[in-house]
């Protein structure tokens, strides 16, 4: 009987030292987590905002897609002389409660598009990541002028006109204040 509470004593001890050892161990061990995260442009709820106002109403118009809000379109008409230049004023609004955004028109070719590029010229306040307007957090707005500028007088009548469709990108981006 003594050998036997013996062994089981011996085997308890073990036991109990095998658990502090592995309690040891584990309590010792800092987890770590690696990896990055990003949140993309398409995730930011930046968008445009009120009614375009374009400088001549008469023969110009000016719209913000209804599926993509950070798509617009300006529509111009009867631009008679080399240099005469358009222009359409957008609300740009800053949805997010917590970051701010950084928006510009990107320099790739399928940001801007311009169905009569031969005779009109197109440009914004806010092309490229170098020019691009902050806005801050939690309902915020900045505004983006396009301009339209006649650089060839058409001799037809079918290329008086062009229609401009602009895609802005939205950078989150921390907020100053």
């Amino acid at each position: 009987m003594k050998k036997r509470s013996t062994k089981l004593i011996f085997g308890l001890f073990a036991l109990v030292v095998c658990l502090a050892v592995g309690f040891a161990t584990v309590s010792s061990v800092t987890p770590t987590a690696t990896g990055s995260a990003a949140m993309k442009d398409s995730n930011l709820n930046v968008v445009f905002d009120g009614t375009p106002v374009c400088s001549d109403t008469t023969n110009d118009s000016a719209s913000i897609d209804s599926t993509d809000k950070l798509k617009a379109t300006f529509s111009v008409t009867n631009l008679a002389a080399v240099g005469d230049t358009r222009t359409v004023t957008y609300t740009v609004k800053n949805n997010e409660v917590d970051l701010a955004a950084k928006i510009y028109v990107a320099t790739a070719a399928t940001d801007i598009t311009n169905t009569k590029s031969d005779y009109f010229e197109v440009t914004t306040d806010c092309t490229g990541s170098s020019n691009a307007k902050t806005i801050a957090k939690n309902g915020a707005t900045t505004t983006v002028v396009i301009t339209v500028k006649l650089i060839k007088v058409p001799t037809a009548s079918a290329d008086s006109s062009s229609t401009i469709t602009v895609k802005f990108t939205a950078d989150p981006t921390q907020p100053t204040d």
